[in-house]
């Protein structure tokens, strides 16, 4: 793994050579961007601060609440035309709230990771227009979030519950690299005209906080191997639609230390929309071995509405359910409602409710729990 991350960067530095066919780029989010602002700044930056006040109103391990909270400060440079560096760092604090008062499988808070202080991101990335065969290639080398590119589901990304972030089949009893602790990687894509992209990706096992508590351990974890990742996507645009609207991402990963194979998929779609609001629905989920996981498959999926009262489409309501299925336990299965609004242009408020059947995170039998949480974010860009 040492040897492919040290010929990545080799590869990004002589890559320098084809600059003048950047003129075109697109961002890591749209494969036809308006303008190349972006990439014309000296350096751009990410600040957020998530808080969420969270407690459980019955049932799981005992009631109670808990205030948790997650701050990350990036900055990032470009360099030759089509070149960046990255680097962030993030800190959570306050208690464990699934660990302590729910003891649920799937975590009921996508930032709970209890107090610690670490870097989050190193990279270096370097992106090429090829214009006359309408072909994007990216790659990246360094520390990365397997979510940041790989398993994403936009429209699942707003709810608190960590399985809609990650498939719980896919990140359990695994030292996946994502939040909070992330991994040494190489990954590349390439985008095929303006609906199709091709993404692999190989990510070393991170150790836990136990072993490096600021993430700056920078060895590659032999013992535990790598992830070896390929995904496919397909994005579907009707012919008289100025946006996209469908997403549909199938994906593989092998582990090397377990020598085992996971499957993931996740689509989403908008079947309505008008000048103001918008109606998605999506799907995610993930399969293993049976023998490999207790938790061997998960799937999930809900809907979104974007501008239920702001005319705007500042505000958005979800409603999505999870199920963990489980080889020796009790299915846990999740339904979860959330709301966001948003203040001013940085600052948004979101009360959320989950109920949550047979918590399983626990060798005990537990009773059902209800859960209610506020969260602010703050976010700089």
């Amino acid at each position: 793994m040492k040897k492919i991350i040290s010929l990545s960067y080799l590869i990004l530095l002589l890559l320098n050579s084809h600059a003048d066919n950047l003129d075109n780029r697109d961002s890591l989010l749209c494969p036809n961007p308006p303008d190349d602002s972006v990439h014309k700044k000296v350096f751009f930056y990410d600040i957020s601060y998530k808080g969420d006040g969270i407690g459980n109103i019955c049932g799981g391990l005992q009631t109670g609440g808990t205030y948790m909270g997650y701050a990350q400060i990036g900055i990032g440079f470009n360099l030759w035309h089509g070149a960046q560096i990255f680097v962030k760092g993030g800190n959570t604090h306050g208690g464990t709230f699934s660990e302590t008062f729910v003891g649920d499988h799937q975590v009921c808070d996508n930032i709970e990771a209890g107090n610690h202080t670490f870097l989050q991101e190193l990279w270096l990335s370097q992106e090429i227009y090829f214009q006359q065969v309408e072909l994007i290639w990216r790659i990246k080398a360094g520390m990365q979030d397997f979510n940041e590119r790989f398993s994403v589901c936009d429209p699942a990304g707003l709810f608190f519950n960590s399985s809609f972030g990650v498939p719980s089949a896919l990140a359990s009893d695994i030292s996946l690299p994502i939040f909070p602790i992330m991994g040494w990687a190489l990954n590349t894509e390439l985008d095929i005209h303006d609906h199709m992209t091709i993404r692999l990706g190989a990510f070393d096992s991170p150790y836990g906080f136990e072993e490096n508590p600021y993430n700056v351990h920078w060895r590659f974890n032999k013992d535990k191997g790598c992830f070896l990742a390929a995904e496919y996507e397909y994005r579907f645009k009707p012919k008289d639609a100025n946006d996209y609207r469908g997403r549909y991402v199938a994906g593989v990963t092998y582990h090397t230390g377990e020598q085992e194979w996971r499957v993931h998929f996740n689509a989403c779609h908008t079947i309505w929309q008008n000048v103001s609001r918008q109606l998605q629905l999506f799907v995610t989920g993930a399969i293993s071995r049976k023998h490999l996981d207790n938790n061997h498959i998960h799937i999930g999926g809900g809907a979104l509405l974007t501008g239920v009262f702001s005319q705007k489409g500042k505000d958005a309501i979800g409603l999505a359910a999870t199920t963990a299925i489980m080889a020796n336990l009790p299915n846990e299965t999740v339904l979860e409602l959330t709301y966001q609004y948003q203040i001013i242009e940085n600052i948004s408020l979101q009360p959320d409710i989950q109920y949550i059947i047979n918590p399983c995170g626990t060798d005990m039998s537990l009773k059902s729990a209800l859960v209610m949480g506020i969260r602010v974010e703050i976010g700089i860009e």
